[in-house]
């Protein structure tokens, strides 16, 4: 187990995350000073005093490199900590190609929460459905390759949708995610579509696309499951 925890710690893509967190936080330095001027909180009552009068400031500098920073905190937990690391050693490469497109969403993102503060609003107003369109058709491409990889995984509780029933049974397991990945891909295209006739719609349909997936894994793993139990209890 020792030989497979240091592959795993030396091929995770820590280049990348370094990177992609140090972009993150030189934008929102910059960003910092134009979302206290157009929120109208004085930079002269300094940070702290700014998001308590205005919340909003810390979505516009913080979030998105705190939530990439959790992310992948708990991504290196996990990778050492039993049972999951022969399965993620086994899926390092596919992990690998999350954490490459994490990064990309993210730094894209964190450089469009810049944009947003730092161009004018009427700039902003002129111009919000091409602004929406594109944060939707990003969300529904980055949403459809990060579930694509997921199905090619081996079991693993981060590896792919996992629930209780897949979890104990490869056939389950593979029955399941190959149903998540066509049901997804289904969604992302529709998803697609609506973005490009009723945008306000595209991310809360992909949210909801996303739940009755997930509810869809539920129901064919423990089928899977409940079917080959039985079959097993009859032999």
């Amino acid at each position: 187990m020792k030989n497979t925890e240091f592959k795993i710690s030396k091929s995770q893509p820590m280049k990348v995350h370094a990177i992609a967190i140090i972009f993150m936080v030189i934008v929102s330095y910059f960003t910092y000073p134009y979302a206290i001027e157009k929120l109208g909180c004085g930079i002269e009552l300094g940070l702290l005093n700014c998001l308590i009068e205005a919340p909003r400031i810390f979505v516009y500098t913080f979030a998105l490199p705190g939530v990439y920073i959790a992310v992948i905190f708990v991504g290196l937990i996990v990778a050492k900590k039993d049972p999951h690391k022969e399965a993620l050693h086994s899926n390092l490469s596919k992990l690998n190609s999350r954490y490459y497109l994490l990064a990309i969403f993210y730094c894209g993102m964190s450089t469009f929460m810049f944009l947003s503060v730092y161009l004018s609003e009427e700039f902003m107003q002129s111009h919000e459905d091409n602004f929406q369109l594109a944060i939707s058709v990003a969300t529904t491409i980055f949403v459809f390759l990060v579930t694509n990889i997921a199905p090619k995984m081996n079991k693993s509780l981060f590896s792919g949708f996992a629930c209780k029933w897949n979890l104990k049974s490869e056939l389950a397991w593979e029955k399941s995610q190959r149903f998540a990945g066509f049901a997804m891909a289904l969604v992302c295209a529709i998803c697609l579509v609506v973005a490009f006739t009723y945008v306000n719609l595209t991310v809360p349909l992909l949210m909801l696309g996303i739940g009755l997936n997930y509810v869809g894994v539920v129901i064919i793993s423990r089928r899977v499951y409940k079917k080959e139990l039985s079959q097993n209890l009859n032999h």
